[in-house]
């Protein structure tokens, strides 16, 4: 089973198994132009799926969410750092969301 993160999550500590895939979910309104990026990816960590899901309701403003699959490629310890940006604005005062992930032998 993938483990998975979402809001709740932001600032915690995990540990996941080297080869192993888990997924973080976050809010998103892309019809304002607030985008998450990613700001640090530790060296021990890929990036297998990255994907902006729509809001289910159809009015302006309305918010969808994104979400990413990771795989653990290496033993260690490292950041995970997300921020959501305006396309137009690459320095946001929004609150980043982070992980830290210790990749172990499985």
């Amino acid at each position: 089973m993938i483990q998975s993160f979402g809001p709740a999550d932001n600032g915690r500590a995990t540990k996941i198994g080297v080869h192993r895939e888990f997924s973080i979910t976050l809010p998103e309104t892309r019809t304002t132009g607030f985008r998450w990026t990613i700001d640090e990816l530790p060296p021990i960590l890929e990036v297998i799926e990255d994907t902006s899901n729509p809001p289910t309701d159809s009015q302006p403003g309305a918010g969808g969410t994104r979400s990413w699959c990771f795989r653990g490629v290496g033993t260690g310890r490292g950041r995970l750092r997300l921020s959501l940006q305006a396309r137009t604005e690459r320095n946001s005062d929004a609150a980043p969301f982070e992980l830290t992930i210790e990749i172990v032998p499985d």
